[in-house]
């Protein structure tokens, strides 16, 4: 019997951001050059199909030199990530320091693809390459490209279409499967399961203690799915500085409320931000796999969520 993890309530992660700033007439003040992370682990390129061995060649000498302007470094929960340049050395950068959490995520999001469609991954990314990798804009697609670079220069293997498809996961099994599905089906409605439940907020003026802008978010998904805990220091070669919360392996922040841009109205950069569930209540997942027999498939994809303390995250820090 198939049996859709989102069925549960109990199976469900919150994570809240709040992004805090006052009205002043100076943009983002300049920030240090953040030192790089040039030795990620040896990432483990784990899938529901073969995996495919790669050697390790490492970054070339102009790789390093783009790896030389990023960083990565991990606080109660969260990755911290910061990338800048060109969207080719962006892209580079985000794949190969996070080149880890990038394999596991893919091989997470397959498994995933399959039991909720019976759809094999491969077969998604025939269809994908008809309708969403030939429309992506030149600047996304170089960012991706890099991504692969990154995660090739660290023996991950993937490709465009892999990391095109991965990031349109919410629109493919959300809104275009379930049309699939109606055809499949005879043109008969299909079973809609229930939404998410993300929200957010914001105030400011008089509603917030010295006047100031307080924008909050709750980003409301399965512990399978809990691995959007990432928050990306973005600083393009051309506009504006974004710091975002992500997923690794998205040029998307996906939760579209949780990301400050810099601009003239922005006294700082900044989130408050907790990562597991909002009342820091921890999830064991071998006990709940135990007590929800249902949910067996994700056995091996579940994993446990600590209870973690708020914590701020500032553009540029290091």
């Amino acid at each position: 019997m198939r049996t859709d993890p989102q069925t549960s309530n109990t199976m469900k992660t919150l994570t809240i951001l709040i992004a805090a700033g006052g009205l002043v007439g100076a943009t983002l003040a300049q920030q240090p050059t953040p030192t790089a992370n040039l030795g990620p682990e040896t990432p483990r390129a784990q899938s529901s199909q073969p995996a495919v061995a790669l050697a390790v060649p490492g970054p070339s000498p102009g790789q390093r030199q783009w790896l030389a302007k990023a960083e990565r470094h991990e606080k109660a929960g969260w990755i911290y990530l910061h990338i800048e340049g060109e969207p080719r050395e962006r892209g580079f950068q985000h794949g190969y320091l996070l080149a880890k959490e990038i394999a596991e995520c893919l091989r997470i999001r397959r498994a995933v693809w399959r039991h909720n469609t019976s759809m094999e991954w491969a077969d998604l990314l025939k269809e994908t390459a008809r309708f969403v990798t030939p429309f992506i804009d030149p600047e996304n697609r170089e960012e991706l490209l890099g991504i692969v670079d990154g995660l090739r220069a660290a023996a991950v293997a993937a490709t465009l279409e892999d990391l095109a498809a991965y990031n349109a996961y919410m629109e493919l099994e959300w809104y275009w499967w379930p049309e699939v599905l109606k055809k499949l089906n005879g043109g008969t409605t299909a079973v809609t399961p229930p939404k998410q439940s993300c929200s957010s907020f914001i105030a400011t003026g008089s509603m917030t203690r010295g006047g100031g802008v307080v924008l909050a978010h709750n980003t409301m998904l399965d512990y399978v799915d809990a691995y959007c805990q990432v928050i990306v220091d973005i600083v393009s070669a051309k506009g504006h500085r974004i710091l975002m919360q992500t997923s690794p392996g998205w040029i998307h922040s996906g939760t579209l409320d949780g990301k400050v841009v810099d601009a003239a109205m922005a006294k700082r950069m900044s989130f408050a931000a907790r990562w597991g569930s909002a009342c820091g209540r921890a999830f064991d997942a071998t006990k709940y796999l135990q007590d929800h027999a249902q949910f067996d498939w994700l056995e091996g994809l579940l994993k446990d969520l600590p209870s973690e303390p708020w914590v701020e995250f500032v553009a540029g820090e290091h």
